[in-house]
């Protein structure tokens, strides 16, 4: 095991460096799946959009039933399972082609994110400077987005070369070194308070960030879900050119500007964030064509750029260590419960109004969190 310290000036230790290029790895796996597995699902088994929103409605529920438990007493080598879940997810879609076991997968998947990415989260804050907080988070979450990057490109190319089972094969493969790159760092014991805790114990106006969390999310998560089937309708066969874009500018620029979470305050970043995102999302519902949904693509990606890390940055800075786990755990959980919410909410808007009109309620929803944060959001 390599049990490098942090130090108080040095942000880029060993394991800080293992802990994102493990993250990294986690989610170029699960990202193979973002674009292949609508298709797999709407082409290969006929399913409806809804059902396609009730896979998104399976990785939410299993994902917020399973983190509280996973939070208390956590390990690092509760994060290394969370990555070898994914290969059991793979695994599930090797067998018998049904919905049944899409949903069992995703099952899976959500408890694998339950595991991994609500710890490497946490676990930010306990080898990194305490004044370097926000942009660690902010270089973790470019990991993130590097595997999200690279994973829809990659599982939309080996799909179109070697079909789907490739695809499933390729992600249990990279879960594994997911796995691996985690065994090789040891990471500090977490503990959650104790199961009578109350949200009264966590951070003042915790609620207004997690509502935030859905309302700047939503929109992202639909696209996730419902883009490689509305390109279709619009002339466009393939996604990766989008999923690559989104990715990308959301990479560029939280890279570039990391240190942003340090130096603005987190509230100006995130109303920024819901705005911009709104903006995309309206594109994409307004403009019907190739050249809409790419234009709506960048200023998405732009949103999303900090939005997250802003919200995690807001819940971390006042809490104490204890609050800040549990704070970190449940903003966490809304995030993967907008997926599910994406998948049903979203999912019967397309069903019976159409793509643009969920694009736009989307468009809606992020533009109202702006709204809120600028009504709730007392002068510093």
């Amino acid at each position: 095991m390599i049990m490098v310290e942090a130090t108080a000036q040095r942000l880029w230790t060993t394991r800080f460096v293992l802990l994102c290029l493990a993250t990294l790895g986690y989610f170029v796996a699960v990202g193979t799946q973002i674009p292949t597995l609508p298709r797999y699902l709407s082409g290969t088994l006929h399913a409806t959009e809804l059902q396609v929103g009730l896979s998104a409605l399976a990785f939410s529920v299993a994902s917020l039933v399973a983190r509280i438990p996973v939070m208390r007493g956590a390990r690092s080598r509760t994060v290394m399972i969370g990555g070898c879940l994914i290969l059991a997810s793979a695994s599930a879609l090797l067998t018998v082609p049904s919905l049944t076991t899409v949903y069992v997968s995703r099952v899976l998947v959500g408890v694998s994110d339950a595991m991994f990415f609500t710890l490497a989260a946490n676990y930010v804050y306990d080898v990194t400077p305490p004044k370097r907080h926000g942009t660690a988070m902010s270089y973790l979450t470019v990991s993130l987005f590097v595997g999200l990057l690279i994973g829809p490109v990659l599982g939309e190319t080996v799909r179109v070369a070697f079909g789907f089972t490739s695809v499933w094969l390729v992600a249990a493969g990279l879960a594994l070194m997911a796995a691996g790159v985690t065994a090789a760092v040891r990471l500090p014991r977490r503990t959650l308070p104790g199961p009578g805790a109350r949200l009264v114990d966590l951070p003042a106006r915790l609620w207004l960030p997690a509502v935030l969390v859905v309302a700047g999310t939503l929109g992202a998560n639909g696209y996730a879900l419902y883009v490689p089937m509305y390109s279709a309708g619009i002339g466009q066969r393939e996604t990766t050119l989008n999923f690559a874009v989104l990715a990308g500018t959301t990479l560029v620029l939280r890279f570039a500007a990391a240190s942003w979470l340090d130096r603005f305050p987190a509230e100006r970043v995130v109303a920024c964030s819901l705005a911009v995102s709104a903006a995309g999302l309206l594109t994409i519902g307004l403009v019907a064509y190739p050249a809409g949904l790419l234009a709506g693509t960048v200023l998405l990606g732009a949103g999303q750029a900090f939005l997250f890390p802003a919200l995690l940055t807001l819940v971390a800075r006042d809490a104490d260590e204890q609050a800040r786990a549990a704070a970190i755990a449940v903003l966490t959980a809304c995030h993967d419960l907008t997926f599910g919410l994406a998948g049903m909410v979203l999912g019967g808007v397309v069903q019976y109004a159409g793509f643009a009109i969920a694009f736009c309620a989307a468009a809606t929803v992020s533009a109202a969190g702006a709204l809120l944060l600028a009504v709730e959001r007392k002068p510093q």
